[in-house]
């Protein structure tokens, strides 16, 4: 498995969904590109993503009820050639997985995992 990109998209899980994305929009003076409800990850019951100005992403989502306590912090997204490849990866070194992976329909994939500090984190990339 190889990481291909830098940081360069960020996930914040928040129960007060409304009030962060006003913030960030209102307070931080960034654009919402899309809010809505997810139709693949449906984890989450409502996101927003604001584009940043140097190419990255900031997503917000509202975790549902069943998951969350799961996603408590910010979630790094490390980007990788082959999602696939890179979970048998990390999971052939005891990595443990606490979702699928969720299939866009432009041939990308995301999963997310829980690394040794206890936090979630998330791969993205090929299928």
């Amino acid at each position: 498995m190889k990481v291909t990109e830098g940081v360069n998209w960020v996930i914040t899980c928040t129960p007060e969904f409304e009030q962060t994305v006003a913030f960030f929009r209102d307070v931080m003076g960034l654009s919402v590109a899309e809010e809505g409800v997810p139709v693949t990850d449906l984890q989450f019951t409502r996101y927003a993503l604001i584009r940043l100005p140097k190419g990255g992403v900031l997503e917000i989502v509202e975790p549902g009820e069943a998951v969350r306590e799961l996603y408590t912090a910010p979630i790094v997204s490390f980007t990788v050639d082959d999602i696939i490849e890179a979970r048998r990866a990390l999971e052939d070194k005891g990595v443990e997985f606490v979702a699928p992976i969720f299939r866009a329909r432009d041939k990308v994939g995301w999963t997310y995992f829980r690394a040794p500090d206890g936090y979630v984190y998330q791969l993205s990339g090929g299928i």
